[in-house]
């Protein structure tokens, strides 16, 4: 090689240029950084990552659902009369559904309700309405439901249907007042029943 070769060759090398390093990819993308690429993590990590993402949002789901409960009374734990009569105790005894049906207040009425004895002992109960007493035998540890009895009959319902009287329920030792309704036989149900 002569020295002609030789500076041609390296003249030539000289104005070749060094190769540059490869550029990052410019990737614009929500969230991240301008230029700095985000590399997917592996397809477990992806998948654990998944899963965990769900239970959060069930868990919050399940927070935001339970919470819409916490200040409201349960409906299971609320006693509440779901019948046309009245509901009472006294002492032993426990009243449902206690009503009255009549035509109107001056005329003659029929009580009607399940009288509840809780003790071993036979009582009798006793029912006054506008000014008349009646009684009725109920067996310890027993019931009466007054329309598969013999009816109980007061001579004047003492208020119009559509409002309630106060029947005064006496049993042993203790009596209370209890606020009992009057219906008609505008419900086909009470037609049977009326006096």
């Amino acid at each position: 090689m002569t020295l002609s070769d030789r500076t041609m060759i390296t003249s030539s090398a000289h104005h070749r240029r060094p190769p540059s390093p490869p550029r990052p990819r410019r990737v614009v993308t929500q969230g991240l950084i301008e230029g700095v690429r985000a590399e997917a993590p592996p397809a477990k990590h992806r998948a654990g990552r998944t899963l965990a993402l769900k239970a959060v949002y069930v868990g919050l789901l399940a927070l935001t659902l339970c919470g819409c409960s916490f200040t409201n009374p349960v409906a299971t734990q609320m006693n509440d009369s779901l019948t046309d009569g009245a509901h009472a105790s006294s002492g032993n005894v426990r009243l449902q559904n206690m009503l009255i049906v009549g035509t109107s207040a001056q005329e003659p009425g029929r009580v009607l309700g399940t009288i509840i004895n809780d003790t071993e002992e036979d009582l009798m109960v006793g029912f006054s309405v506008a000014g008349q007493t009646e009684s009725v035998l109920v067996r310890g540890e027993n019931s009466v439901h007054l329309e598969r009895t013999t009816p109980l009959l007061v001579d004047q319902v003492g208020a119009d249907p559509g409002s309630v009287v106060p029947v005064k329920v006496t049993s042993a030792d203790e009596s209370l007042i209890v606020k009992v309704p009057v219906l008609n036989d505008s419900l086909p149900y009470y037609s049977p029943y009326m006096p």
